[in-house]
C-alpha cells in the first residue's frame, strides 16, 4: 500500500510505524503523518475456544521475558532497525541541509 501511495495509485494509506519509517529508505518523497494513536503493542489473534493456545503462547511469553530471550531477540532485530530507520533520516536531514542553503542562495540572486 506505501508502494501504491508513493506511485500516486493511492492518496492514502495506514501503516505500522516501524513499516512506515523503514519505508522512508525505498520511498523518501512520502510524507508520514502523525501516528494515529499512542503507543503501539504487537498482539496475537486467538480464537475464543482456543484456550490452550491462549494459554501456551502466554506461557511461552512469560518464559523468554524471564530469560532474557525476548529481549535478545527484540535488540536482534527491532532495536537494530530503528538504528538504521535512525540513521537513514540522519543522513536525510544531513542532504537536506546542504541543498537549502544552495536553493536559498539562488532565490535571492
Amino acid at each position: 500500500m506505501i508502494r501504491m501511495a508513493a506511485d500516486k495509485k493511492i492518496d492514502i494509506t495506514i501503516a505500522d510505524n516501524l513499516v512506515a519509517l523503514l519505508s522512508l529508505r525505498y520511498y523518501p518523497w512520502v510524507d508520514l503523518a502523525a501516528p494515529i494513536d499512542g503507543k503501539e503493542l504487537l498482539g496475537w489473534a486467538v480464537n475464543p475456544k482456543a484456550v490452550k493456545l491462549l494459554n501456551r503462547i502466554n506461557e511461552f511469553f512469560s518464559i523468554i521475558k524471564k530469560n532474557g530471550e525476548f529481549d535478545r531477540i527484540y535488540n536482534r532485530y527491532f532495536l537494530v532497525l530503528m538504528i538504521l530507520i535512525s540513521s537513514t533520516c540522519v543522513r536525510f536531514i544531513g542532504e537536506s541541509k546542504e541543498s537549502f542553503p544552495t536553493f536559498v542562495r539562488l532565490s535571492r540572486k
